[in-house]
């Protein structure tokens, strides 16, 4: 648990920073908001049932694990400063790059 979440915090990690660098706060504000509040009850329920450190673990692997398909999907689907200049609507089809499409 401890390899999948130290991989799975890299990645979010990465994810967030360009987030970050696009200025799309208000999208890093309310994933993260949401994420908090799902490990905040899964830490809850790990003290209530007594589950020990590594359930701990498991908390915080499953928030990452939660906000990188959020924040994946965010940007695929053009949203945000950074999906609308890695997916310009109107001149890709589906959820390719621009850079993977042929040119026009």
């Amino acid at each position: 648990m401890v390899f999948l979440t130290t991989v799975a915090l890299l990645l979010s990690s990465s994810i967030d920073g360009a987030l970050l660098a696009a200025k799309d706060f208000r999208f890093i504000v309310f994933q993260q908001g949401l994420v908090v509040a799902i490990q905040l009850f899964l830490l809850w329920m790990t003290l209530k049932m007594h589950m020990g450190l590594p359930a701990v673990w498991m908390t915080l692997a499953v928030r990452v694990m939660v906000f990188i398909p959020g924040a994946l999907t965010w940007v695929c689907t053009g949203n945000g400063p950074l999906g609308r200049v890695m997916f310009p609507k109107g001149k890709t089809k589906g959820c390719s790059p621009m850079w993977l499409s042929p040119p026009l």
